[in-house]
């Protein structure tokens, strides 16, 4: 151990007496130092300062316009972008824009293409078509600027999507507004408007049970008017066979009386009145019976035609109230599923009163031919019966002229007389014969109308009640909670509305040790960098070997491996000790425990420069090569800037083998805050480095020595290593 100090003290009294020494080693001091401090300055806080990046921006949207939204995407951008400092934005044409990228004068181009607000507003056509901007990027001017400029190409689209996303929600929000004031506005006068009208409707059900009720009363009258017309119809066959048995017997008469010629005329005078007044009782009894018949036919066909109005009436009542209800329904701001089952049940209704109907017309039809028949039978009775008394009081007129030539030709003309009467009373006959089946039909008909307006005002009555229910629904559907919350919803601040649409998810971030600076978040990684590279500068301006004093004994190894050690560590932890103390003094970086900060640094110094120490005396040129690639695989293998996880396989590998690891961690927690005891662990797993290196330079070095001594007198013949 005394060899060891006596080394030492040696060391340092030979440095100090000599001023050159003394200038390097300050120098090989404070060089490591400058490495940390300028790389640390020098990213210290480099994102705020990206206004110097430029990128250049053309605008050629030309804009939308429609009833429904206004957009002009393009100018929003440059409005917002004009506010924005983060970036260099410099607005140009496309031309420009897109050279300059090529020749390096901007970073990138951001190029708004003409159809860029008609494509955002296409949603609203049903056609999408995607809105595109186009971006160009100059990759091979810096590494990082892409990266920068990439990341506002990503915030521009995102701030699109959003200004885009507000407009159409405030102009959304503003439409359910105006929506919501007009009904607010119009429920009361819409409601009473929908209640006058379900008022008006139920009265004209009212009018229309009324007339329901009045036109079966009138088919119960036409149903004993049938009746009635069938005993007529009794009562007339009856006169008809009477008037047949007259007409026989005066034909019986006449062939009795042309037999009887000559005995006739002297008392032709009595037979000839005689006839005359039997020809008069003919034509009253068969004119009164055609006459009754008549009456009854034009009495049927009279309420006939009655039922015809009234069931008309019935069919116009119906279709109002069907025009009623379609108007009610379209008046409702949602229609009514129980309006559109009335308005089936009364078109239903209205088909089958419109059956009942043309039913009702060819009845009458028949009925008003009946009369028309008995009537011109009546009156050609009536013509035939006068024209036989006029012959016969022409023949009473000239009976003492020329009795028997005249009578016989008035016989004979009274004869056809009677056959063509006997005709008519027939054809009577068989007119009388097809009323019963009209009367049937019409009585059938009658009982189809009557059970249809029961139909008719069953469904009158339950369309009654569906509208008064109706008419309570809507009274108190303004005044109901739903209502209001419907307003409520509808009711809301566009701008508000707008906001909330555009970002709807608000991040509400909570930084655990928090750093204020890049440079901060990096010092952790320069500094060990700076501390490692300190330790290579040892190797590379002091030498190993240890030579013994004239007069001295000989130095064993491990005497002279902690000897010059010694020297080598001193250096280090001053090195380290500058360093630290410039990062926080200097720089200024943030740091929470700055005691801990420095005091990380002296262990990391003390561990790096036994490892550089001993790789370098055990294999000398190779060591210091080998200290080198350890540095190299360190600074990405540590995740000193980027986390482990983002690098390769390999280096993911690696990474808790490393040194760099633990002291960049250690100090670490120093700067941000230190969680738990992670402090301590990082600088206990340091330290498990140092008998790796102990075993290096004290227990590898050994059968090493020959081996060294024969390479460095290869080297030195070559009078240049």
């Amino acid at each position: 151990m005394k060899t060891i100090f006596q080394i030492f003290s040696r060391d340092v009294k030979r440095l100090s007496h000599n001023f050159v020494a003394v200038i390097v080693i300050i120098g090989i001091s404070i060089i490591p130092a400058l490495y940390a401090w300028f790389n640390i300055a020098a990213n210290f806080d480099p994102y705020s300062n990206t206004s110097g990046i430029k990128v250049a921006v053309s605008n050629k949207d030309k804009g939308y316009n429609s009833s429904f939204i206004t957009l002009n995407a393009g100018e929003e951008i440059i409005q917002n972008l004009q506010k924005d400092s983060q970036l260099g934005w410099t607005f140009t044409d496309e031309n420009t824009a897109i050279n300059g990228v090529r020749s390096g004068k901007y970073y990138s181009a951001i190029i708004i293409p003409e159809d860029f607000s008609s494509n955002m507003a296409s949603i609203l056509s049903g056609e999408i078509q995607s809105p595109k901007i186009q971006y160009y990027v100059n990759e091979k001017k810096n590494a990082i600027a892409p990266k920068i400029t990439n990341t506002g190409a990503d915030t521009l689209q995102t701030q699109v999507n959003s200004t885009f996303s507000e407009i159409v929600a405030r102009t959304v929000s503003d439409t359910l507004n105006s929506t919501a004031d007009n009904l607010s506005r119009n429920t009361g006068s819409l409601s009473g408007s929908i209640t006058t009208a379900l008022q008006e409707t139920q009265q004209n059900l009212l009018d229309y049970q009324t007339a329901i009720q009045d036109f079966q009363l009138l088919c119960e009258n036409a149903n004993e008017n049938v009746d009635s017309q069938r005993q007529v119809l009794v009562e007339a066959r009856t006169v008809l066979s009477s008037g047949k048995e007259a007409v026989s017997n005066t034909q019986s008469l006449l062939k009795d009386s042309r037999s009887a010629t000559a005995s006739l005329t002297g008392t032709l005078g009595a037979s000839v009145e005689q006839s005359s007044s039997l020809l008069g009782r003919l034509s009253q009894t068969s004119s009164s019976a055609l006459s009754q018949l008549e009456s009854g036919s034009m009495s049927a066909a009279g309420k006939a035609e009655n039922i015809l109005a009234s069931v008309q009436s019935l069919l116009d009542i119906n279709q109002e109230c069907i025009n009623l209800l379609e108007q009610l329904n379209s008046s409702l701001p949602i229609p009514l599923d129980s309006i559109d089952t009335l308005l089936e049940e009364f078109s239903a209704q209205a088909e089958r009163q419109q059956g009942i109907l043309d039913n009702l017309t060819e009845t009458c039809l028949a009925v008003e031919t009946t009369a028309q028949t008995s009537k011109e039978t009546r009156e050609k009775l009536s013509s035939l019966a006068s024209e036989g008394q006029s012959k016969i009081e022409e023949l009473h007129s000239t009976l003492q002229e020329n009795l028997s030539p005249q009578l016989n030709n008035t016989l004979d003309n009274f004869n056809l007389t009677a056959g063509n009467l006997t005709g008519i009373l027939t054809a009577s006959e068989t007119s009388l014969n097809s009323l019963p089946a009209v009367l049937d039909e019409m009585q059938d008909s009658l009982a189809s109308i009557s059970e249809a307006m029961a139909d008719t005002s069953q469904v009158l009555a339950s369309a009654k009640e569906h509208l008064e229910k109706i008419e309570t629904e809507i009274t108190t559907a303004s005044s109901s909670e739903l209502y209001q919350k419907l307003l409520s919803a509808l009711t809301s601040d566009p701008e508000q509305t707008s906001a909330f649409m555009s970002s709807p998810v608000q991040l509400e971030k909570k930084t655990y040790y928090e750093i204020d600076t890049y440079g901060s978040a990096m010092a952790a990684f320069y500094t060990n960098l700076a501390i490692w590279v300190g330790g290579i500068v040892l190797i590379a301006i002091l030498k190993f070997e240890v030579k013994p004093e004239k007069g001295q004994p000989r130095i064993s190894p491990t005497a002279a491996y902690f000897g010059r050690y010694l020297l080598f560590m001193a250096i280090g932890l001053l090195q380290a000790f500058i360093i630290c103390l410039g990062d926080l003094y200097l720089i200024h970086i943030q740091c929470q425990a700055p005691v801990l900060f420095v005091f990380a640094g002296l262990v990391c110094s003390f561990i790096y420069v036994n490892i550089i120490y001993a790789l370098s005396i055990t294999w000398k040129h190779i060591g210091k090569a080998m200290a080198v690639l350890l540095l190299v695989i360190q600074i990405p293998g540590s995740a000193g800037s980027y986390p482990i996880e983002v690098t390769p396989a390999f280096f993911q590998y690696l990474h808790p083998f490393l040194p760099f690891t633990y002291g960049v961690n250690a100090m670490r927690e120093t700067i941000g805050g230190i969680y738990q005891n992670a402090y301590a662990q990082n600088l206990l797993h340091l330290l498990c480095f140092l008998p790796i290196a102990l075993f290096i330079g004290l227990i590898l070095r050994k059968p090493l020595l020959s081996l060294n001594s024969f390479f460095d007198r290869r080297l030195s013949e070559t009078h240049l290593m």
